[in-house]
């Protein structure tokens, strides 16, 4: 990817709406923290992960970890 585009990743999660389902993004084993060009959703089992303004610092293994009960 080019320096200043934008990456998305997103999936699928079953049961949807399980309350008790936590949700979570990691890069590089690490969880990722939301800021001003980092978003997260969570939406009915739609969960999704857009970073905006990419450099070679978001270079490395993405996950999204779901756990519940």
């Amino acid at each position: 990817m080019l320096d200043g585009s934008s990456a998305h990743f997103e999936a699928t999660l079953v049961p949807v709406g399980d309350p008790d389902m936590v949700v979570e993004w990691l890069k590089d084993g690490e969880p990722i923290m939301p800021s001003s060009r980092i978003k997260t959703i969570y939406d009915f089992g739609f969960v999704s992960l857009d970073i905006t303004g990419i450099t070679e610092l978001d270079t490395g293994e993405y996950e999204c970890r779901a756990r519940n009960r």
